[in-house]
């Protein structure tokens, strides 16, 4: 029966572990997917600037380039707050479902001993009594 409980709480912890990669893994994707599309962004934006460097003669160009530059620091500045309260919301996450799994285990851990001694003793008793 003891046997059992451990077999079942390891099933049970390593499904949580598996869980919990599948999990980071997918996390890992869509950082590599935000990281792809502002590298894009970043592309098509420093073409822009490049295009309008070009004409920069033009007075009233000039002033709306630094807009735009303006407008994309402003933007990717953004993105990459973004990016990072992601990234330590996930960590956070990870953290506390690990602690509660963590928690768990120990608890039921501690409840099979008590139960094991339990166990013992009324086996012990039962000995003595025959």
């Amino acid at each position: 029966m003891f046997y059992a409980f451990l077999f079942l709480l390891f099933a049970a912890l390593t499904g949580l572990a598996l869980f919990f990669f599948i999990w980071s893994s997918e996390l890992r994707t869509q950082m590599r997917q935000a990281e792809e599309a502002w590298r894009d962004n970043e592309k098509e934006f420093t073409s822009e600037l490049a295009r309008l460097e070009s004409i920069r003669h033009i007075p009233d160009i000039i002033e709306k380039v630094r807009r735009s530059k303006e407008q994309v620091e402003a933007k990717l500045a953004e993105a990459q707050k973004r990016a990072d309260s992601i990234v330590q919301l996930a960590a956070a996450e990870a953290q506390s479902q690990s602690r509660r799994i963590l928690n768990a285990a120990e608890t039921q851990l501690s409840e099979a001993k008590s139960e094991r001694q339990r166990l013992l003793a009324d086996a012990e008793e039962a000995l003595r009594s025959a």
